[in-house]
């Protein structure tokens, strides 16, 4: 049996995860510094240690209203970057059967489709698997930038 470790955190209401190798760290949200004519759903830039990364808002995704004050950060390492996803709460770390893996809901939106892989049906609710690369991909790759 093939098993499948997800770092889950909560976004609003919703329960979300992503590969839990490709979490470098988690920590308080910092302090962000808005970037001029960044790509949408980068909220900006923030000081990790002395290394400047990178902030995305999943909140752009799923078509949620910003949060007052982000309360966390996971750090994700991606082939080619690595980078701060704001997130309202750190939950758990868990491993699952690969086999309980179910398609992408096919109510979700086309942008967020664009980064959930997959979903579980885990005790405490139905939780959305976000690619790692697909969500660096989606900023990094995306034309519609703000304009200041």
């Amino acid at each position: 049996m093939t098993v499948t470790t997800l770092c889950i955190f909560r976004l609003d209401d919703h329960l979300l995860a992503v590969d839990a190798t490709r979490v470098e760290g988690v920590g308080d949200a910092g302090v962000l510094t808005p970037v001029p004519g960044a790509p949408r759903g980068v909220a900006g830039v923030v000081n990790l240690r002395g290394e400047i990364r990178t902030a995305l808002d999943l909140r752009v995704w799923f078509e949620l209203p910003p949060a007052p004050h982000p309360a966390a950060h996971l750090v994700l390492r991606d082939d080619r970057e690595t980078v701060a996803v704001l997130v309202d709460q750190v939950c758990d770390v868990v491993e699952v059967a690969s086999s309980r893996r179910e398609p992408v809901p096919t109510t979700l939106n086309n942008e967020t489709r664009s980064v959930v892989v997959g979903a579980y049906q885990l005790d405490d609710g139905l939780v959305l698997e976000i690619d790692a690369r697909l969500l660096v991909d989606s900023v990094t790759d995306d034309d519609r930038t703000e304009k200041p």
